[in-house]
């Protein structure tokens, strides 16, 4: 067994009756001992350790001798082990290729080999007394099954074995340290400031715009998640102009509570002199506050968020500095000023996926959004934002990876502000694959295909999307070791119907669109994946027309 006592943890061996307790392999603070097995012949306990360093290996341990051997020695999570009937193997999970499978050691000569080979996780291995069956939980997209399986040797794949160093943080004890029972081990108040320092940081290069932009980010949470920091600085590379965002987020509570502030400079092409546009700089400063509460139970999920957002956008200089000529047309202004309100919103979920369909395959989610800028809450303008949808899917009775996929919303929108109120529709803008792949960046979910990006606004609008989704090859393909894999690829039959307009939309406002997209799922660099879109679709009303487009982004 294992007992726990100031902060470390301690192997012992004890009478069926739970009498006769004695420790004979101690961990120090950094070191934990987990899932002890006894082999056959009753000489041996194997167990896995968490080791300084935060790596989780097996080991071997002879309590006569204190004997200690070090089985494993990698960067993978292996756990739970259990010998094989004779005691010539031992069975383990392991993560060592991302994915959790069950392997299988040689114990003389530590050959190991793989056992599984599942797509969601294999975990807590098993053998059956006489050697042929082996139990384990797996892991699938409706949660963890109990599973079995016939041990057949030559059906396995031999991988290659870790090479074990001396062990560190674990020593082999014949005398019991004091009062090392459950129940009295060392405390401390928590202090989440230990742990919150940024631990990720990274740079993105953004090429798109009038100019480059650098932006170097850092990102940090406790280990309990109690608090979260987010911090980002862009600067452009030929005026050398600045930004920031701030960003903080509290779990402690409930609600969960988050707060944000935020400086940046925006290229603007919406003043006109003299009938022709004129190019200037929009500085903005803003800062966000916003309580979030969640409620889940089981496969459904549904949250409420209250947020209240300010904004206060300026030309550069403070002022529109143009010079004019009576001769000329009147100049047109942007708005600018401060626009501050609260936004409401509610989303209710059941909707899960499986391994082979793409994307979501079954449940359905609503939603809807309120946002109001007033000047009763500070505002110099007045803004009001109602948004609504929801989305349902469907798995085909006669082919189960086969999904119907619908989705419906709509928005109204009224304000004084000249660039909010406003809802586009049309396909998908052009995309930075760079960003798209490096920083998933995807393209939205719900175009209306066959028009032009944009083309189609108004204070309100309606849209209907409906897909057929079959996926046609589960590749489960990589080149050697290299960095990209192919999942699968999937081909998509749809249907998008919209319309937006200033005022009461009637017959004639509708535009309807079809046609048909290729998905393929690929994995960059180990751990990035996303999904390379291929379609056309054809515009039936005006302004449409053909419309092919390669974008990366995933189905909704």
């Amino acid at each position: 067994c294992v007992l726990s006592a100031h902060g470390g943890s301690f192997l012992a061996t004890m009478n069926p009756d739970g009498s006769g307790t004695e420790i004979v392999l101690a961990g120090d603070e950094e070191s934990q001992i987990f899932t002890p097995r006894w082999s056959p012949d009753g000489r041996t306990i194997a167990f896995s350790a968490w080791l300084p360093g935060g790596r989780r290996d097996l080991f071997l341990f002879e309590p006569a001798t204190k004997r200690l051997r070090r089985l494993t020695d990698d960067d993978a999570y292996d756990a739970s082990p259990v010998f094989s009937p004779d005691g010539r193997r031992l069975f383990f999970s392991s993560d060592r290729t991302g994915i959790a499978n069950i392997y299988a050691m040689e114990i003389e000569s530590g050959r190991t080999w793989r056992v599984t080979n599942v797509l969601g996780g294999a975990f807590q291995p098993d053998v059956s007394p006489d050697g042929t069956r082996l139990a384990f939980v797996g892991f699938v997209s409706r949660g963890y099954d109990l599973r079995t399986l016939d041990l057949d040797p030559d059906a396995w794949v031999e991988v290659e074995a870790s090479a074990p160093v001396e062990v560190e943080g674990l020593r082999g004890t014949a005398e019991r340290p004091a009062d090392p029972a459950p129940g009295a081990p060392r405390s401390r108040p928590y202090d989440p400031w230990q742990t919150a320092a940024p631990r990720a940081w990274w740079v993105e290069a953004n090429t798109g715009g009038d100019q480059p932009i650098l932006t170097l980010s850092a990102m940090g949470a406790d280990v309990a998640n109690y608090h979260a920091l987010s911090a980002a600085v862009d600067v452009g590379l030929y005026d050398g102009d600045l930004g920031y965002g701030l960003g903080y987020g509290y779990h402690g509570w409930y609600p969960s509570l988050g707060v944000g502030h935020w400086y940046n400079t925006v290229p603007r092409q919406d003043l006109r002199i003299d009938g022709d546009q004129a190019p200037w700089l929009q500085r903005n400063y803003g800062a966000r506050a916003e309580i979030s509460l969640p409620f889940a139970h089981g496969n459904w999920g549904q949250w409420y968020t209250l947020g209240y957002r300010f904004e206060y956008s300026e030309p550069e200089g403070g002022d529109f500095d143009f010079p004019l000529d009576p001769n000329h047309v009147g100049p047109a202004f942007p708005d600018v000023g401060l626009l501050s309100g609260f936004t409401l919103s509610w989303y209710f979920s059941n909707i899960r996926g499986a391994t082979y369909t793409a994307g979501s395959s079954y449940g359905a989610g609503f939603g809807t959004d309120v946002h109001l800028s007033h000047p009763a809450f500070g505002s110099d303008f007045e803004v009001l934002e109602v948004r609504a949808g929801a989305t349902g899917y469907l798995r085909m009775p006669y082919a189960r990876s086969h999904t119907i996929a619908a989705r419906l919303a709509g928005g109204l929108g009224r304000s004084n502000f000249r660039s909010r109120g406003i809802f586009f529709l049309g396909g998908f803008p052009e995309q930075d694959f760079f960003r798209g792949i490096f920083y998933g960046e995807a393209m939205g979910a719900t175009p209306l295909r066959g028009y032009e990006p944009y083309s189609i606004y108004g204070s309100r609008y309606a849209q209907f999307n409906f897909e057929y989704r079959l996926p046609v090859w589960d590749i489960d393909w990589g080149l050697w070791s290299l960095p990209a894999f192919f999942r699968r690829i999937t081909v998509t039959a749809f249907c998008d119907v919209g319309a937006a307009s200033w005022r009461e939309m009637t017959r004639d406002d509708i535009k309807v669109g079809a046609g048909a997209e290729l998905f393929l799922g690929l994995s960059i660099g180990w751990y990035l994946e996303f999904n390379l879109r291929i379609g056309y679709g054809y515009g039936f009303m005006d302004p449409g027309g053909h419309d092919f487009y390669v974008v990366l982004g995933s189905p909704f």
